[in-house]
C-alpha cells in the first residue's frame, strides 16, 4: 500500500522542499487512483469477458458444423467420382 506521508518525508529528506514533494506524491496518486480498477469494476470487466467467451464459442461451434458439412459433401463428391471412373474403366474391358 502506497503511503504518502512517508513518500513525502523521503523526499525532504533527499532535500526536495516540502511543496514539490507534496505535488510529487499528489501526481502519483492521481496516477495510481486513474489506473486502478475497483472491485464492481473488475466484477464488470470479468462478466463481459466471459460473454465474450461464450459467443466466441457458439461461433466456433457453428464455423465447426459448416466444415463438417462441406467436408462430408467433398468426401460424397469425391466417392461419386470414384465410383464412376471405376464403372467407365470397368464398362470400357
Amino acid at each position: 500500500m502506497f503511503n504518502a506521508l512517508r513518500y513525502i518525508k523521503n523526499l525532504e529528506a533527499t532535500g526536495i522542499p516540502r511543496n514539490q514533494a507534496e505535488a510529487q506524491v499528489q501526481l502519483v496518486l492521481d496516477a495510481i487512483e486513474g489506473e486502478v480498477a475497483t472491485k464492481t469494476e473488475f466484477s464488470e470487466f470479468r462478466a463481459e469477458v466471459k460473454k465474450d467467451l461464450a459467443e466466441v464459442r457458439t461461433d466456433m461451434v457453428r464455423l465447426e458444423n459448416r466444415l463438417i458439412l462441406k467436408l462430408g459433401g467433398l468426401v460424397l463428391t469425391c466417392m461419386t467420382l470414384q465410383i464412376g471412373v471405376i464403372g467407365f474403366l470397368i464398362h470400357l474391358k
